[in-house]
């Protein structure tokens, strides 16, 4: 499937390309796997230092695990808004591959980083819920696809491992929490402040 992003007129010459593969990767070595610390260093590193931009990163890594993305190079940004931007989350291209293949080392920034939005936590513990699991509320949206009928855009075996991949980034989070009092990145109040697991 092929999409074409809309800018309005010299908003293009305003993206500016940032290399996730840098970041975690050098060369052919896999800096993670050498050092389990790593994302102390990015921490420490612009633009990942401050603001939102490393739990943009790792909201960007639970959605390419859950949909099977093993091919992030980069990710856009709008210069002008300088770290107050938001990734555009172009070239998803190999996503929905092989539904029975889930790839661990996809979800190591949050693994390491043990990072991640309260509002992004609050919106997947909803779709693991029974009543609003996510692989009902995507297959739901994707039947107003009126070539749903014909050919659907996910098969029932991609759609049941949403959910498997979901529990998957659920545990990941409750490992974080077992050893880190400072997961959850509080977006939902002016105080910054982090929330607990049991709060939400």
């Amino acid at each position: 499937m092929t999409a074409s992003v809309m800018l309005p007129p010299g908003e293009a010459d305003n993206l500016v390309t940032h290399d996730v593969i840098l970041m975690w990767f050098r060369r052919n070595s896999w800096r993670w796997e050498k050092d389990p610390d790593y994302c102390d260093t990015v921490k420490k590193t612009p633009p990942y230092d401050q603001g939102t931009r490393l739990v943009d990163v790792i909201d960007m890594a639970i959605l390419d695990f859950l949909m099977s993305n093993m091919d992030r190079h980069h990710y856009e940004t709008f210069e002008k808004f300088g770290n107050k931007t938001f990734l555009l989350h172009l070239d998803n291209g190999r996503a929905f591959g092989r539904h029975s293949v889930d790839e661990p080392s996809i979800l190591t920034p949050l693994k390491q980083c043990c990072r991640i939005r309260r509002s992004t936590l609050l919106r997947l513990h909803l779709l693991s819920l029974p009543s609003f699991r996510l692989s009902d509320v995507l297959r739901e949206s994707l039947s107003q696809d009126p070539l749903s009928v014909v050919a659907p855009l996910l098969s029932e075996a991609h759609l049941s491992a949403l959910d498997r991949r979901l529990d998957t980034v659920l545990k990941a989070v409750h490992q974080c929490l077992d050893k880190h009092t400072d997961v959850v990145y509080n977006d939902m109040e002016d105080t910054g402040q982090s929330s607990d697991w049991k709060t939400l």
